[in-house]
Formats: structure tokens, sequence, C-alpha cells
């Protein structure tokens, strides 16, 4: 199926040999201790590195949260982005709260990716 999600959290390698990039470039002193409590935490300024989904097949920019139909405490900064992606090339917003959002969706990567780096 085109869902397959697999048995469990990054449990498939094309998934894992993402994790694990993610996981070398983002520095480790950042990450939330503890993503589930942690998820209305918003990240400091001084924050390395951010992880945006560029949806080529639909020509969407997809950011946090894709689980809820809810912003982030970063939305401001993740809208920034969005809109200088879309100035150059041209794709729609698909974030939350956005007129584009796709429907809620457990396990996608930019929900791993704010959630945990």
């Amino acid at each position: 199926a085109q869902t397959y999600r697999g048995v469990k959290p990054a449990s498939e390698p094309e998934t894992q040999a993402i994790v694990n990039y993610c996981k070398d470039i983002f520095p480790a002193g950042q990450r939330k201790a503890d993503p589930t409590s942690d998820q209305e935490t918003a990240y400091r300024e001084d924050a390395m590195g951010v992880f945006f989904d560029m949806h080529s097949f639909g020509d969407l920019l997809i950011w946090p949260w894709g689980h809820k139909n809810e912003i982030t405490k970063n939305d401001e900064d993740m809208t920034a982005l969005a809109n200088k992606y879309k100035y150059f090339n041209g794709y729609t917003y698909a974030g939350p709260q956005q007129e584009d959002f796709l429907y809620e969706a457990s396990g996608v990567s930019v929900d791993w990716a704010y959630g945990e780096l």
C-alpha cells in the first residue's frame, strides 16, 4: 500500500537512513529531552537547522504539525521560511491552518524532526 508505515516507528531502512542522517547533522544539545511532553515548547532563536518538507509530487510546502491541524510555537518562523521557498518555487502552502492543509496524518517526517531534533 502507498501508506504503509512499517511495523514500528523508523522500522524501514529508508526511514532509518533519514533518521540517522538528521541525527548526524542536527546538534544533539538542542534536542528536546522529552519530545512528548515538550511538544508545545518552542525552539530557541539560536537553534541550528530546520527540517521542511518540499513535497514535489504535489508542489506543496509542508511544516509541522501534520498529525493535527494546529500551529507550533515556531509557526511564525516556519511561515516566513515557507514564504521564501514559495518565492523561488511557487509551491503551495500546506502547513497547519493553511487553506491547502491536506489532512491530519500520523508518522510524518516533519513532525518527527520538529518533535525530536
